[in-house]
């Protein structure tokens, strides 16, 4: 089974089951972002997560929508399906933003409350 803990840290991207993935982020580790979050005045949970995750496909990578489903909790956000690619287009979008705190908080204002 694929896993790859690496590429789009702290995001896991993972088999989960013959030809099904999902692009993952946990409570542990979302927290790191916080500060972006904050200064967008929005909570930093997996629903967050998944507003900015459909910001990204809306405004950065339309070529990737529908392409995968979401499906966050508070405490974790979850991108999943069964188009690889499409994953890793949007975890690395998403690694990249929560590395850059400044380009997170103006994706995170920009956000429309869909999940949040």
């Amino acid at each position: 089974m694929f896993r790859d803990e690496e590429t789009y840290a702290p995001f896991l991207l993972a088999e989960t089951s013959r030809g099904k993935y999902s692009l993952l982020l946990f409570d542990s580790k979302m927290m790191a972002a916080e500060p972006a979050f904050s200064a967008a005045g929005r909570d930093p949970g997996g629903y967050a997560w998944s507003d900015i995750a459909s910001q990204v496909v809306k405004t950065r990578q339309p070529d990737i929508a529908g392409r995968f489903d979401l499906d966050p909790e508070a405490g974790m956000f979850t991108a999943y399906g069964t188009d690889l690619e499409a994953l890793k287009v949007l975890g690395a979008h998403l690694c990249k933003l929560f590395h850059d705190h400044a380009a997170l908080t103006e994706v995170a204002k920009a956000a429309p409350y869909e999940y949040d």
